[in-house]
């Protein structure tokens, strides 16, 4: 009889240990899964795993760290001044001595900006009156000044270098080697030489040039040239056919809409 009681009591300690053993492993696999879920909520909240989190960082501080690379201003102008005019010798309401068109214009004052300034006809084209072709190497400096409410009560400024030095008729284009500055589009300028047949379109924030005078400047070494808006080069190319002649000219708006106007100012060209 004591042995069949033993048996049964070993029976029941075998049973009671196998649903106890269950108990705790199905309480693992609950707690387990409990702790996966609690994770991947913890994830979803906190924008992902550490090693994700900790990626997306440094990839935008990476970007952060961008580095913005400017062009430099390394224009020079020429040691020998050859001409200038910054129009304080010619009478207000008068056109300027020392210069010629195909239309008209005047020396005009603009309240709140020093000097006076040489104010351009629409559809008018301006060259020196003098047959000043420009030496091999030579820079030209002078300051446009777009007066008006918005960029696109202008159309397009030329301004740049012909073979002749004739004001005949208007010039809408960049003549033999030059720019031109397209108000109208907000940003826009084009660059451009009949000479070697080169053309670029480019972007400068001429809207935030009205109403302030906009420095140009130009190099010329032989057939090289840069071009300058500001301190920003646009121009940095061979442009010119060795020997080609060189008359400057600025040619003005076509159209000028709501009172606006334009103007250029502080001439200066030296060789060397």
């Amino acid at each position: 009889m004591k042995p069949i009681l033993t048996l049964l009591w070993c029976i029941i300690a075998m049973i009671s240990l196998s649903t106890s053993a269950q108990a705790q492993f199905w309480n693992k696999v609950k707690s387990h899964a409990a702790d996966v879920v609690n994770g991947k909520i913890d994830d979803a909240v906190n924008g992902g795993k550490d090693g994700e989190t900790e990626k997306s960082t440094k990839a935008t501080e990476t970007q952060k760290a961008a580095i913005q690379v400017q062009t430099p201003f390394d224009f020079r102008a020429g040691s020998e001044v050859i001409f200038e005019d910054n129009f304080e010798q010619d009478a207000v309401g008068k056109f300027p001595h020392g210069w010629k068109t195909n239309a008209s214009g005047s020396v005009v004052t603009v309240p709140g900006v020093s000097g006076r300034w040489f104010l351009l006809d629409d559809e008018a084209t301006y060259k020196l009156d003098s047959l000043l072709s420009m030496p091999q190497d030579f820079t030209i400096e002078f300051d446009i000044f777009a007066s008006a409410d918005q960029a696109s009560d202008l159309s397009t400024v030329y301004f740049g270098f012909t073979r002749d030095n004739s004001v005949s008729s208007y010039l809408d284009g960049v003549g033999i080697a030059g720019a031109a500055l397209y108000y109208m589009n907000d940003d826009q300028y084009y660059t451009a030489s009949s000479d070697v047949d080169k053309h670029h379109f480019g972007s400068f924030n001429l809207v935030n040039t009205l109403n302030n005078p906009l420095h140009v400047s130009i190099a010329v070494k032989g057939t090289h040239m840069k071009m300058y808006l500001g301190r920003t080069r646009i121009l940095d190319a061979e442009m010119f056919q060795p020997g080609s002649r060189k008359y400057f000219f600025c040619s003005s708006s076509l159209r000028y809409e709501h009172g606006a106007k334009v103007m250029i100012g502080n001439v200066k060209i030296a060789k060397g």
